[in-house]
Order: C-alpha cells, then sequence, then structure tokens
C-alpha cells in the first residue's frame, strides 16, 4: 500500500482520509503490497489481499468498517463494479484474467435453454477460453477434469451466461465425490456485472480446511498409464542446445528461474556408451560394496552389489520390461565411496561450468563439512530405475536448482507451476479422504495411482495468472534445468540410467540466503555476504531482510513450508555472541576458504554496511571482519 490514507491510525480516520483525498464516498480501489511469501505480511490488509492472490477463484475483497480484521475483509468471486457507494471505503480486485473454481455451475432444469450458450466435446482449455472472449454471452465454462481420452483434451465442456451457485458433485450415498469439475470464469467486471450471484461463498469451494487449489488428488488405480507417444505429443517444453555459454544461460534462464531442456550435452561423455544399459553396469561395481536400493516401496539398506544383481537378474528373467520387479537405485556420488568413479564417465555440461557456480562452496569449511551443515557429502547423484518406478510431487531440498541427465530410457516428469502459497507439495499428493487405501505418494510397478488418477490430467491444472502444470518426457541424451522451488514428479517409462547435480544458484540468491540464515551455522551469513556477493547481490539482499537480527529471522517462512505446506520451528536457528567465536573459524583465515582468493575488496563494500551492522546489538558479528 502507498497511499497515505493507509497509515492512518484507525478505521474510522482512514475512511474520513479517503473522502478528503478523493473527495467522494464511493469505494477506492488498493493496489497489491509488493508481497514475497518468504515474509510475513505486517497488516492484516496485506495478508488479506495476499490470501486472495494465492487463491485462485477470488477475484478481489470488499473491506468492511466493522468487526475484527479477519472479518472486515470479505473474498469475492468477483467485485462488482459500483459496489460501495460509502458502505465500503475500500475494496481490491485481483488481475487475475481468468478465475478458476471447484465444482460445476448449478443450472436448474428451466434455466437449461437460457443459462447454457452452448455445450462442446474433447476441445482443449485453451480453445475454450478463445470461444468464451468471443462471444458476447459467454462468461465461464465448466468441464470435468480427468478424461480418458487425450492428456490434452477435455470430454465435455458446458459454456454458460450466468452463475447461481455451484455444483460441487457429493453423492450422499457413498459420501465420496465420483466426478470432479470445474469452472473457469472469464475476470471481465464489466461482462460480470449482474451475472454473478452476490451469495456465492468461495470458501465452500475448498475441498479440503485450507485448500488453496481446485483440483482433490483422489488417487485409484483403476486406470492405465499413458504410453510414451502419448506423452511425447503433450510436451511443449523448450529445447536449446548444450553449447550455450554459461553466460547466456545465466541471463535468459537461471536469472529468470526458467525450466528448460539441453540437448546434446551427453555427446562426449563416456557414460553414453558405459551406461547404454542396466547389464552393462552390472559388473562395474565390487560384489561387495553396498547399496542402498528399493523395491516397489520397501527401502534395503547398506545391501551388496551382488544382491543387486541376483534381484535384477531373477526378474529380468521374470518379467517383461514393463514389470521388471520396480527395482530403483539412488546412489550419493561421495568422494570416498567406489561409486565417485562414476563421474569419470561424464563433464558437467557446459551451462553449468563455473568455479563460482554454487554458493554454498564459498561456506567456511563447505568441504569437510557440506552444506546443509552434516548433510555428509556432495549433492550428486547416480540413478536407475526400472519401469514404473519413480517419486511422487516433491520439492527437491535445501532451495537448490539442478540439473538431471539421463543416459538410458525415458522419464515422465510432471511440472507443477511455481506459485509459492498457491501451489503446494503437500497438495498434490494423494488425499486420504478420497483415495483407495493402497495409494502411494511413491510409485512402482504396483502402486502407481497417483500417476494414473492425477498426474495424467496435469495438463489441465490451470492455477493463478493462467500458469498451469506441464507433462514433460525426457529423452535419453536430454539434460532438464530445475529451477528451485518447481514441484515435480518423476516416473520411469522403461529402464532408465541417470545423473543429477545440485548446487545453490546466484539466481535464486533470496531464497539461498533464507535458507543460510535458518539453516547454517554461526559466520555461514557472513562468510557469504562479505566474501562471496558483490555489490549489486548485497542489495538485493538487504531488499529481503536487514539488519539480521533475531527477530527479524524469527519472520522468515521456511523454504519447505512456502513449497511443501509444512511446519518447522524456526526456534531452531543458532545465534551466536562476540564470545562465542572460535578463532580458528575467523573469516580472515583464507585456509578456511580452500584457497579462494578472488573475494571482494573492502572498497567494494557498501558504504552503509558498517553503519547497517551497528543497528541492533542482537546482530551477529565477527571481529575485524573488513580486515
Amino acid at each position: 500500500m502507498t497511499r497515505p490514507c493507509y497509515l492512518a491510525p484507525s478505521r474510522r480516520f482512514r475512511t474520513f482520509c479517503l473522502y478528503l483525498a478523493f473527495g467522494v464516498s464511493s469505494s477506492v480501489e488498493l493496489k497489491s503490497p509488493t508481497l514475497t511469501p518468504s515474509i510475513v505480511p505486517q497488516n492484516w490488509q496485506d495478508e488479506a489481499i495476499y490470501e486472495c492472490e494465492v487463491l485462485s477463484n477470488c477475484g478481489g475483497l470488499i473491506f468492511d468498517n466493522v468487526g475484527t480484521p479477519e472479518e472486515r475483509a470479505t473474498h469475492m468471486l468477483h467485485v462488482p463494479i459500483g459496489v460501495g457507494f460509502g458502505l465500503y471505503p475500500e475494496i481490491y480486485v485481483s488481475s487475475k484474467p481468468w478465475l478458476v473454481h471447484r465444482g460445476a455451475v448449478t443450472v436448474s432444469t428451466r434455466d437449461v435453454a437460457s443459462v447454457i450458450v452452448r455445450t462442446a466435446t474433447d476441445i482443449t482449455i485453451e480453445e475454450a477460453r478463445a470461444w468464451c472472449q468471443s462471444d458476447e454471452e459467454c462468461i465461464g465454462f465448466s468441464f470435468p477434469w480427468k478424461s480418458e481420452k487425450s492428456l490434452l483434451t477435455v470430454d465435455e465442456v458446458v459454456f454458460i451466461n450466468a452463475i447461481v451457485d455451484f455444483d460441487y458433485g457429493y453423492n450422499a450415498n457413498s459420501n465420496t465425490y465420483p466426478v470432479e469439475w470445474i469452472t473457469h470464469i472469464l475476470h471481465d467486471r464489466s461482462k460480470l456485472s449482474n451475472r454473478i450471484s452476490d451469495n456465492i461463498d468461495i470458501r465452500e469451494g475448498k475441498w479440503q480446511e485450507g485448500s488453496t487449489t481446485p483440483y482433490r488428488p483422489c488417487c485409484s488405480a483403476n486406470s492405465t498409464m499413458p504410453t510414451i507417444q502419448e506423452l511425447q505429443e503433450a510436451d511443449t517444453m523448450e529445447r536449446i542446445s548444450c553449447n550455450i555459454s554459461r553466460a547466456d544461460f545465466y541471463e535468459q534462464y537461471e536469472m529468470t528461474r526458467k525450466m528448460v531442456i539441453l540437448e546434446g550435452c551427453t555427446d562426449e561423455w563416456k557414460a553414453k556408451d558405459r551406461w547404454s544399459s542396466i547389464e552393462r553396469l552390472l559388473d562395474r561395481f565390487d560384489n561387495e560394496t553396498t547399496w542402498e536400493f528399493f523395491v516397489d516401496s520397501k527401502v534395503y539398506p547398506e545391501s551388496t552389489w551382488s544382491s543387486v544383481k541376483s534381484y535384477y537378474d531373477i526378474h529380468k528373467k521374470k518379467n517383461s520390461i514393463e514389470t521388471s520387479g520396480g527395482l530403483r537405485l539412488f546412489r550419493r556420488l561421495d568422494p570416498d565411496n567406489i561409486t565417485n568413479t562414476l563421474k569419470e564417465d561424464y563433464d558437467v555440461p557446459q551451462p553449468f561450468q563455473d568455479p563460482n557456480l554454487d554458493l554454498y562452496e564459498k561456506l567456511p569449511k563447505f568441504k569437510t563439512k557440506w552444506f546443509p551443515r552434516g548433510f555428509g557429502g556432495p549433492l550428486q547423484w547416480f540413478i536407475v530405475g526400472s519401469y514404473g518406478t519413480g517419486t511422487g510431487p516433491h520439492v527437491d531440498p535445501h532451495s537448490t536448482d539442478a540439473w538431471s541427465t539421463l543416459l538410458t530410457g525415458h522419464k515422465w516428469w510432471v511440472i507443477y507451476p511455481k506459485l509459492p502459497g498457491s501451489v503446494s507439495e503437500i497438495e498434490t499428493k494423494c488425499s486420504e479422504a478420497c483415495s483407495d487405501e493402497n495409494s502411494e505418494f511413491h510409485v512402482s510397478s504396483k502402486a502407481n495411482s497417483w500417476y494414473v488418477s492425477v498426474a495424467k490430467h496435469a495438463s489441465k491444472f490451470y492455477y493463478n495468472n493462467d500458469a498451469k502444470a506441464q507433462l514433460i518426457l525426457q529423452r535419453a541424451g536430454e539434460t532438464i534445468y530445475l529451477p528451485h522451488g518447481t514441484i515435480h514428479a518423476v516416473a520411469n517409462m522403461d529402464e532408465t540410467i541417470a545423473v543429477t547435480e545440485k548446487w545453490a544458484s546466484r539466481g535464486n540468491l533470496e531464497e539461498i540466503w533464507r535458507e543460510i540464515l535458518t539453516s547454517g551455522e554461526p559466520g555461514d551469513w557472513q562468510a557469504l555476504y562479505y566474501h562471496a556477493l558483490n555489490k549489486e547481490e548485497r542489495k538485493r539482499i538487504r531488499n529481503i531482510l536487514w539488519p539480521i537480527t533475531e527477530e527479524s529471522v524469527k519472520d522468515i517462512i521456511l523454504s519447505h513450508v512456502i513449497y511443501g505446506g509444512k511446519g518447522t520451528d524456526p526456534s531452531t536457528f543458532r545465534y551466536e555472541t562476540e564470545e562465542e567465536v572460535d578463532d580458528e573459524e575467523d573469516l580472515d583465515d583464507e585456509e578456511d576458504w580452500d584457497g579462494e582468493e578472488d573475494w571482494d575488496d573492502e572498497e567494494d563494500l557498501d558504504d552503509d554496511d558498517e553503519e547497517l551492522m551497528s543497528y541492533d546489538t542482537y546482530l551477529l558479528k565477527y571481529e575485524d571482519v573488513h580486515s
């Protein structure tokens, strides 16, 4: 909020202020404040606007004069033109071009002819939107979002010119919702005027308390997996050459947080031949080396390589490639483990070749303590999987970006849009309330209910501001770049072998900063701020949170809460006093920095850095940090 009236001491004074400022008693439309999901909103009005923006069916807010803060803000499906006339001195109108509401528009038998403008079958959502926009009467359309005919089209679409209520498809006899419908509403206030009932409560569209998305993930294994060809037809992900320079890639994709697929990265890799099949790898390791592998949903830790070979051989002989036992290996490439020899078979793709790529590597003692502290090794993995294995929807940990190269087979990726607060990991997984008893988040050849009942329809999932989920088919030789915060799931469509590495990207500086403040050790944030970041990056940091105090860090919302919908106690963040500083950890000791010499010079620090450091007695300090 930037209006001076917003600073008035009370609602009554603010209303009077608005009257004096604008000379009218009708409603004043408020603008959306600049909010970041990593910081708690500072007042109830900002919080109400933020809540409206994360809901796909909220067209705006009206603010009342009476009641508690929670009661003063009413979330509306749409805010009619001319609302208020002094009764509501302030309103907020969302800029969403389309609103997405759970349920089908209720149409009585007598109103069918007057309310239903048109029906259609087997069309895409984009085609339905285009037609509705072009028609003078149409204000929206309803459709069932599960379709077995195609990954791209919906079976039936009903176009309407008025909305009185919604039917959520509840069956009282079975206590279920057998058919899930979705309604898209064209958010044109002039077109919607007098066509939507004022009595609609958008909270009734929630499929569970606190839900922010309209898609209830009911899982059952009563359908089939899509084919490789169907996934290829649905895949619209951009693909570029792996020869792109590091500077161009950072500017166009990493800094803009844009996912992309690289082609040709493996052309010169030894792994292209050595990892061409699982059979080629069976004799690669000593039989007594220990591995952790998965069979269906069971984990077998500390198993010998001979056990892995025996399991694979037995099931390969018994079953076809489509049912080869649900075998999955996910092994970190530890420096002190034999698996580290696999790194001889590949090179880091050109767009990620940069000695300053990983900000975590700039932290003190990184090569002995890693990050997060105590994690025990680098964020690099070798992955093998048979048909039908994979993962459920999740966000990669520790605020890291990732590249993942497939050497053999095909992987099906389900990508949700990065909309913190709107799309959370917990709301993409199977809902226990409506899923089969044996539904699982992690899939195998015996438990793929999430993929056949939710994931295969994900290309029809539209969220705020037209963002939508995507289906991607990764083929052998392709490398996926995945920015942090992307909720994704991956299923193996045949036997696959892949390698992946993760890093703390400067393009994701704000979230890396939050990660280090909440998960790092004393001295980590100072190391990053004063020795790894340039002047412009330090300005970005201060715009997010500065100065660093015990109280200010408490307002940080942790990454896995933003994307996953889970809670963590922020009190685990440890603060140190000057007396606790260990001389061996002093930032002036270059040995702690693994010989890194290209630190920012003292004169490169902003003039106000030292002044900012003295703002609060709770600031974390290091003696002689500038020396």
